[in-house]
């Protein structure tokens, strides 16, 4: 059975940088495993895509030097259970708030005694390339378990959260955190209580032994981030990077004055 080089990264203090998928299209999966990312996260929170497609999403991963990783739309038993058998290396779950809250997405990411979750069907054997057996008796060691800290709420019960173990990181996303700050998005404010709201989350995640991670729009924002101490860095989306690109060739043709797209931000 392959070992979790994500999870073993965030153990050994070291930074580790992957980006989101929304298109659920596996073609394009395939192609950002050639990227060099140590893992993609699926992001089935936001997007419509079924079940189905998750999986065969995580198919277009499988062998490859990314690790398959979903964002799951609640962290609850059922979303969970599914997209671990479905083969999922990791998961994130967002809007966790409270103690409760964490040792539900804890128990159900691991098999008794550690937590609830069944044993069960599904193609993980295959994305782990574990033998019969193997994976029932590793998986609970080796799945990489993220709690999203969004609110000040969140903030407040982070060291109650991790000192009930389980947790391999903790991920901010800004705008959820900023917008239930009641402050106007951005990429990373200057406002106080953003950034003592961050601050907090660092250094509780560093005296739990825990990797403090979020979301960055750019390659410049992520060795900031890596600078202050975080090591689950997300580097946008596939489709910011298709858009980028698109917009960057479309405005640079001599001779021709592309049409400004409506409702889309590059």
């Amino acid at each position: 059975m392959r070992e979790n080089h994500v999870k073993r990264a965030l153990r050994e203090g070291r930074p580790s940088v992957g980006a989101w998928l929304s298109y659920g299209a596996p073609l394009a999966v395939e192609a950002m495993t050639t990227v060099g990312f140590d893992w993609l996260t699926i992001d089935w929170e936001h997007y419509a895509f079924s079940i189905e497609t998750v999986a065969l999403m995580m198919m277009a991963m499988r062998g490859t030097a990314s690790a398959p990783f979903v964002r799951v739309p609640e962290g609850t038993h059922e979303n969970i259970k599914r997209v671990l058998d479905a083969g999922a290396w990791g998961i994130i779950a967002p809007m966790v708030n409270t103690v409760e809250e964490a040792r539900t997405v804890v128990r159900a990411a691991k098999h008794p005694p550690a937590g609830n979750r069944s044993f069960g069907g599904g193609r993980y054997n295959a994305s782990w390339d574990a033998r019969p057996g193997e994976y029932n008796r590793r998986a609970s060691d080796e799945i990489c378990v993220i709690l999203m800290i969004e609110s000040p709420e969140g903030i407040n019960n982070l060291d109650a959260m991790l000192a009930d173990g389980g947790i391999d990181g903790i991920f901010v996303g800004p705008n959820d955190m900023l917008g239930n700050m009641g402050l106007p998005l951005a990429t990373w404010p200057d406002a106080q209580v953003f950034q003592e709201g961050m601050q907090h989350i660092l250094q509780t995640c560093k005296k739990h032994h825990v990797a403090a991670g979020v979301m960055c729009a750019d390659a410049k924002s992520v060795s900031e981030r890596i600078a202050d101490g975080y090591q689950f860095l997300g580097l946008a989306y596939e489709s910011r990077f298709m858009l980028h690109e698109a917009t960057s060739e479309a405005q640079s043709v001599k001779g021709w004055q592309p049409r400004e797209p409506e409702g889309i931000t590059p």
